[in-house]
């Protein structure tokens, strides 16, 4: 999952809420969590091409951060410069192969394990110039 910090927050609490607490994780205790987002920070979010293209694109939050969405992160994967995401389950898993895909070809170390932070990583282009 891009964001799997995120969803795994998502799951836990949808699963306390359906059992009324009975259950409390979604997960397995065993269960290895992989995230996307992260090992896209590693591979190319923190690139100086990406944020090249950002720049380009204007891919900025209000607050002057660079995006690493999923869409974005797409769209500089594919060349798709004008994809937009639908936010339907079996579009956002063909979108986050691909990522994924685009992350493993890249053969750089990549960090799985998701964190909360992951966004961050791609300021570092960002924050040379101040």
């Amino acid at each position: 999952m891009y964001n799997m910090m995120f969803d795994y927050r998502a799951c836990n609490n949808l699963i306390r809420f359906v059992s009324k607490n009975r259950y409390r994780w979604f997960f397995p205790k065993k269960f290895k969590l992989c995230c996307i987002w992260a090992m896209s920070a590693d591979a190319f979010l923190a690139s100086c091409k990406y944020y090249e293209m950002a720049v380009n694109k204007g891919w900025f939050t209000e607050k002057g951060n660079v995006i690493s969405n999923a869409e974005c992160a797409f769209r500089f994967c594919s060349g798709q410069e004008l994809f937009e995401e639908e936010h339907v389950g079996i579009d956002d898993v063909e979108i986050e192969t691909e990522i994924l895909r685009f992350c493993l070809q890249s053969h750089k170390k990549l960090n799985r394990k998701p964190k909360g932070d992951i966004w961050q990583k791609a300021q570092k282009w960002n924050k040379k110039g101040e």
